[in-house]
């Protein structure tokens, strides 16, 4: 699926567009717009995936498409953490947003003077590269960064056993449960 590199802004120029099931808000309209995109600002790293940025007054959460990075409470979650922060701080960012997560977070490629942040943290060995959250055109690219961090132990391959981020989120939260409801025709709901 292609990326389509998005203008955000609130006002009225331009013709506002769904995209990936990305709805409008009153306080953000996504349109697509110049090919080079508009410029965001940081306005806080929340994690190692995640940040909050700021676009024309407003503020908005957006993860990293295509990776998974360790949570702040688990082993590295704060060398990755700074490593995103080391990146994005004091830079303009560019954004492609590529759809939602399913916390309904947006989900992006974000550059920072010509770096694709993503890959960036990849390559250093800050994240785990993620098939099934990645929703951009050049997955081989995040792929290849991350077996390169592996082959030359950078970051968490260093360890000797890293721990995925999704492993350990499930063992602290424990097995979800799924509870479903028969009808009286014997179909589940």
């Amino acid at each position: 699926m292609k990326s389509i590199l998005l203008t955000l802004f609130a006002g009225g120029l331009g013709a506002s567009v769904p995209f990936l099931g990305l709805p409008e808000t009153p306080s953000l309209t996504i349109i697509a717009g110049e090919p080079h995109g508009k410029t965001a600002a940081l306005y806080s790293v929340i994690d190692s995936d995640t940040l909050t940025v700021s676009m024309d007054g407003r503020k908005l959460t957006v993860r990293l498409d295509g990776i998974d990075a360790p949570e702040p409470g688990q082993q590295g979650g704060p060398d990755a953490t700074s490593a995103l922060t080391a990146l994005v701080k004091n830079r303009p960012l560019k954004i492609v947003f590529t759809g939602r997560d399913p916390d309904g977070v947006a989900l992006a490629r974000i550059h920072a003077r010509g770096i694709d942040i993503a890959e960036r943290l990849l390559r250093d060995g800050w994240a785990w590269y993620r098939e099934d959250r990645d929703k951009a055109i050049d997955s081989a690219l995040l792929a290849d960064a991350e077996a390169e961090a592996q082959l030359h132990r950078r970051g968490l391959w260093a360890e000797r056993i890293p721990v995925r981020p999704w492993e350990w989120r499930q063992r602290r939260e424990g097995p979800k449960v799924v509870t479903r409801s028969v009808t009286r025709s014997g179909s589940f709901q």
